[in-house]
């Protein structure tokens, strides 16, 4: 016999979806959509989504981590859709999966499908900024700076 104080919620991350490429130093979008599949309201009106951008689906390799705050309660059978941003770090290459993860609100023992991963997203380095001196300034006479130093 369980007995619950009230009504558990149950977040699922439902859907991810990123970019198929993207370039080292640049920004992505994440998408993702979480579902209350519990019979309950959320007891929580805020909560934050982790979205962890890694080298493996199961994320443990991480790249970069971001949160995102949700505000508002959510109904049972209820979702929400976000879409959030993640700087990709410089010099970075390869295959990178972004993992998504929910949860605060009370799900009772519902806690195990809180994070879906969306990916490859096939990372190739940008390129390197091809700098050019297109002018240089310099004092016209360096005896009369030379002058004004050695003077003290």
């Amino acid at each position: 016999l369980d007995v619950m104080p009230i009504p558990y919620a149950d977040l699922r991350v439902t859907t991810v979806e990123v970019p198929a490429a993207a370039q080292s130093g640049t920004e992505i979008s994440v998408g993702w959509t979480v579902l209350n599949d519990g019979i309950g309201r959320t007891d929580r009106t805020s909560w934050s989504d982790t979205v962890i951008l890694a080298r493996d689906p199961a994320g443990q390799n991480v790249v970069a981590r971001v949160s995102f705050d949700h505000l508002g309660a959510l109904e049972a059978g209820g979702s929400y859709e976000r879409t959030g941003t993640i700087q990709l770090p410089d010099a970075l290459s390869g295959p990178i999966y972004a993992i998504v993860i929910t949860g605060g609100p009370f799900e009772f023992l519902y806690t195990d499908n809180n994070s879906a991963s969306a990916g490859p997203i096939q990372v190739t380095q940008s390129p390197a900024p091809a700098l050019i001196v297109t002018a240089i300034t310099a004092p016209v006479s360096i005896s009369t700076a030379c002058s004004a130093l050695c003077a003290r």
